[in-house]
């Protein structure tokens, strides 16, 4: 997804608040949800920890800020923009080419808008977030991302895959 950048978080829920506040997006407060307005995305990948997708733009001085008004409270915020690829997920056939090779149900009745998982999709770590009803995000490292992509490739072949851009 271009003009994006990733930060995971860790924070514990005291100070999650004025995180809120400077992300302009509520952290996902239950295990496996993700929340969302416009363009920002925070994920939920543990108690304490949340990965948060920026505008890239906006992204120094977010963290400028999140420095100013954390101080010296305990927290870590990580850029990993290149440390991770996006991949967005589209088309009728999305779930059956992921069901390949991800053993997660991700049937709308157990995976519906909002939520997002850890997983592995063959052997690569994925996290997958569900965020909008026709298609999903796909998050893998970066080292991993030509595998991912030739995975989906095979695994859409039957169903006629179509490759637009990788943004």
């Amino acid at each position: 997804v271009a003009g994006k950048s990733l930060i995971n978080l860790r924070a514990d829920d005291k100070i999650k608040a004025r995180l809120e506040t400077l992300f302009g997006v509520a952290l996902p407060g239950q295990p496996n949800k993700m929340a969302a307005i416009g363009t920002r995305r925070a994920l939920w990948l543990g108690p304490d920890e949340t990965l948060l997708m920026i505008e890239e733009a906006l992204v120094a001085e977010f963290m400028l800020s999140v420095k100013a008004t954390l101080g010296d409270a305990h927290y870590a915020a990580t850029q990993l923009s290149d440390a991770l690829v996006i991949f967005r997920l589209g088309g009728a056939r999305r779930l059956d080419v992921l069901a390949k090779g991800c053993s997660l149900d991700l049937h709308p009745d157990s995976f519906d808008i909002g939520d997002c998982a850890q997983s592995l999709l063959s052997h690569a770590a994925i996290t997958l977030a569900a965020d909008s009803d026709d298609s999903l995000l796909l998050f893998c490292r970066t080292s991993f991302s030509d595998y991912v992509c030739s995975w989906l490739k095979d695994a859409a072949i039957e169903y006629g895959y179509i490759l637009l851009d990788n943004n």
